[in-house]
């Protein structure tokens, strides 16, 4: 539309420009006309004069022919030479007005033409300024196209960055769908696995976590070059949830949880202790809890339940937490692409603990009364 504009525009300019030319250029050709035809009038009245002096000269030249034929012929021509005279000097008259008439006229067309040739260099002065408004107007034309060329690439480049725009938040949309479709299907395994965890009842907790992943995307900034969705997650690893574990101590816990139970596996605990370790299991102490206190009981001075041998697996899990999560930065293509840190290095913490801390595991059962 504004590129019609435009070229409407020039076309109306150049049309204005050649009308007022051609209408200029018009009365300059009459007012010419005109001189012209005052100039033959002039001509015309000057050779009417001329030939009234001829007419003048003639009469004189007939006077005196009269006069020397009255001198010869007195006596017989007085009476007819009083009349002649009489039609000669009326004719004089007639012809002294008719010169006199001539001279007005001629100094009326004289004046004419003056004021003429006046309204002519008027007319040229107002062509000439007409042009040279014309050469402004094009010249103003010429600018605006090249603004509304401008105007059009500015606008052809927004269009392009809409249409990014739009296509990124296309895909955003798709991830947050996929995304709200996973957390929902990891809600409903997490009510079958703990139905009464902070995060699946307390819903002041739930708001507490967004709030938490929202306000690590807003401190980037938009020319930050750390993904946002990677801060957001990494908040939901780490959130601390009351009476549960989270982000590294979860992989501590799972650790923890494979050395416990395989060391369990040796001591053979009986039917009514793995009841009573199921049993707090169930009422939401989870399995590293319930595996700890039943080791307790069965082998209260294994070295397995000693500070050190916790920190130690803590460390691992650390280790392997910053490993995956580094991994998954570097390897990360969307919002949706990799495992979070604490999936990708829960296996892994769990066999190194294992491997770690076999000789703890497998040392010699002590005595257990059944």
């Amino acid at each position: 539309m504004a590129a019609a504009v435009g070229s409407l525009g020039v076309l109306f300019a150049d049309f204005m420009e050649a009308r007022e030319e051609a209408n200029l250029q018009r009365k300059v050709e009459r007012y010419e006309r005109l001189q012209e035809l005052m100039i033959k009038r002039l001509d015309f009245y000057i050779e009417d004069g001329r030939q009234v002096r001829e007419n003048l000269a003639i009469a004189e030249r007939t006077i005196a022919s009269a006069k020397s034929a009255i001198s010869k012929y007195e006596d017989i021509v007085v009476p007819s030479w009083e009349e002649g005279v009489k039609g000669l000097r009326a004719q004089i008259a007639e012809l002294t007005q008719a010169n006199q008439a001539a001279e007005v006229n001629i100094q009326s067309l004289k004046g004419e033409l003056l004021r003429a040739q006046d309204k002519v260099e008027e007319l040229k002065g107002l062509y000439g300024a007409a042009m040279t408004m014309a050469r402004d107007l094009k010249a103003s034309g010429d600018g605006f196209e090249v603004q509304s060329k401008a105007a059009q690439a500015q606008v052809a480049s927004l269009e392009q960055v809409v249409q990014r725009k739009t296509k990124s938040l296309d895909t955003f949309r798709t991830w947050h769908a996929s995304n709200l479709a996973l957390r929902c299907a990891l809600e409903m395994q997490l009510l079958r696995a703990d139905p009464d965890n902070p995060l699946l009842q307390d819903q002041d907790l739930r708001e507490r976590v967004r709030r938490g992943g929202a306000m690590a995307v807003s401190m980037l900034g938009e020319d930050s070059v750390v993904d946002p969705f990677d801060m957001a997650r990494e908040t939901g690893l780490t959130f601390d949830v009351p009476g549960r574990p989270s982000g590294v101590q979860v992989l501590s816990e799972l650790a923890l949880t494979e050395v416990y139970m395989r060391r369990l596996a040796f001591l053979h605990a009986d039917g009514e202790d793995a009841m009573k370790a199921l049993q707090k299991i169930q009422l939401g102490h989870g399995t590293m809890s319930a595996a700890r206190d039943l080791l307790k009981q069965m082998d209260p001075g294994s070295d397995l339940l000693k500070p050190q041998t916790t920190l130690q697996v803590q460390e691992m899990a650390m280790d392997e937490f910053q490993r995956h999560q580094q991994e998954r930065r570097l390897q990360s293509k969307g919002a949706s692409t990799a495992w979070s840190a604490a999936v990708s290095g829960q296996q892994t913490v769990r066999q190194r603990a294992v491997h770690d801390l076999e000789y703890l595991i497998e040392e010699s059962a002590p005595d257990v009364p059944h």
